[in-house]
């Protein structure tokens, strides 16, 4: 009975000897950078440590060395930090705060969308130690401009609607100042930028731009023609109608209007004293490519041309009220 102790003792440091590798083991070296820190202190070396699950690298800790240094000089936890792409963007080594030095960033987890979220450590130089920032955190996909002393932030909230936000120091910690929120509507084809800036404490509207999304494409307004009959009815005097031949209608095509396939908007709508046709483009069966023709008044001539390679639209806005050779008036054509 006396001897149970000693063995459980043994048995105690058997197994912590027996953890102990096993952990170390455990540690991956995901990535291993060298770069400076500042130009007078000596390079420095980061070593990511951690775990790979498959495709995805859970970052746990930074090991951060002195050059010619065997142990590191601190050892950063991280915690649980996932990300794709370790070697790139997972990991960024860069001024931060403006200070001179260079401080680190690793992605927080993958998210759902395009906006990535990061956890930031800053190179503090009185105490030689990387500090964590919680204040950085809320500010995902960060470009950092340190020539205006700026952080600049794009986030996509949807394929129609993303937003520019700009931050800058206000006393040691990053402050918003500038939004820049842009929104397209694909249906009135039209994207709007709407510039709010913090100015005296308070937010202001300082711009609004609506930009047409579509391209003007313009068609030749008339067509100079000369026709001759060939055979005179008897009786009849032939005459000249020198009027000029104006458009009176367009033709969409799948290939060359002699031998290609006629198509038809996609959708027809009423706007006001106008009517909207748009044609929709995908991958065209025809290797000659989309081509549209243009038809005039009083004239068998037709103008033929290929639509620029790609373009994803075609609308023709028609007059509702106004006809030309029973059809209605093109007022213009534009494409995107």
């Amino acid at each position: 009975m006396k001897t149970r102790p000693a063995f459980l003792l043994l048995l105690g440091l058997f197994l912590v000897g027996i953890r102990g590798p096993v952990s170390a083991a455990a540690d991956e070296v995901l990535r291993e950078v060298r770069a400076s820190i500042h130009s007078e202190l000596p390079s420095a070396r980061f070593v990511l440590l951690g775990s790979r699950e498959g495709s995805l690298a859970v970052v746990e800790r930074v090991a951060v060395y002195w050059e010619g240094r065997p142990e590191p000089c601190q050892v950063v936890a991280v915690g649980d930090a996932r990300t794709l792409s370790v070697d790139g963007s997972g990991f960024v080594l860069e001024d931060m705060n403006f200070d001179g030095y260079a401080d680190f960033r690793i992605q927080a987890f993958v998210p759902a969308g395009p906006n990535t979220p990061y956890l930031y450590w800053l190179y503090d130089p009185e105490t030689r130690r990387f500090q964590g920032n919680k204040d950085l955190e809320e500010i995902t996909s960060p470009v950092f401009y340190p020539d205006a002393w700026e952080i600049r932030s794009e986030n996509r909230s949807s394929a129609i609607a993303r937003v520019l936000r700009v931050y800058r120091y206000v006393k040691g910690k990053p402050l918003l100042v500038r939004e820049e929120n842009t929104r397209i509507d694909p249906e009135e084809g039209y994207r709007e930028v709407t510039v709010r800036e913090l100015r005296d404490g308070q937010w202001e509207e300082t711009s609004r731009e609506r930009m047409s999304l579509w391209t003007p494409f313009p068609l030749p307004p008339s067509l100079s023609v000369e026709q001759r009959v060939t055979s005179r009815p008897e009786g009849w005097e032939i005459l000249t109608d020198r009027r000029a031949h104006r458009v009176s209608r367009i033709g969409v095509h799948d290939g060359r209007l002699e031998h290609g396939v006629d198509l038809r908007y996609d959708r027809l709508a009423t706007r006001g004293d106008s009517q909207i046709g748009t044609w929709t483009f995908a991958e065209p069966a025809s290797p000659d490519g989309y081509w549209i023709s243009v038809h005039y008044t009083a004239t068998h001539a037709v103008l033929c041309r290929r639509l620029p390679e790609g373009i994803t639209s075609l609308r023709v806005i028609f007059s509702r009220a106004r006809r030309i050779d029973g059809f209605p008036v093109i007022e213009r054509i534009e494409i995107r």
